[in-house]
């Protein structure tokens, strides 16, 4: 997966491109969820209380904004916090 440049202040848009604050604030849950794992987006779903889709528009905004990064395992989308930039 390729990341997509991204604005720092851009949030997670649902619809006709309307920001979803509901959404934005579950980035911060993510992000706390996944420090020291690394989970699928369906594990990442139910810790955190979202629907697959809301959990997929999620983890892709923070991949976006360079916070999380995604590998494939298999058939699976696997996420984890970014490692910093050297």
């Amino acid at each position: 997966m390729t990341a997509q440049p991204h604005s720092p202040d851009s949030t997670i848009s649902a619809g006709q491109g309307a920001p979803d604050a509901t959404l934005r604030r579950y980035e911060f849950q993510v992000l706390g969820h996944l420090l020291g794992r690394k989970e699928n987006v369906q594990g990442i779903a139910l810790a955190v209380g979202l629907s697959l889709a809301q959990a997929q528009q999620v983890c892709q905004a923070l991949c976006a904004q360079g916070k999380i990064s995604v590998t494939t395992e298999g058939a699976e989308q696997i996420y984890k916090v970014a490692s910093p930039p050297r």
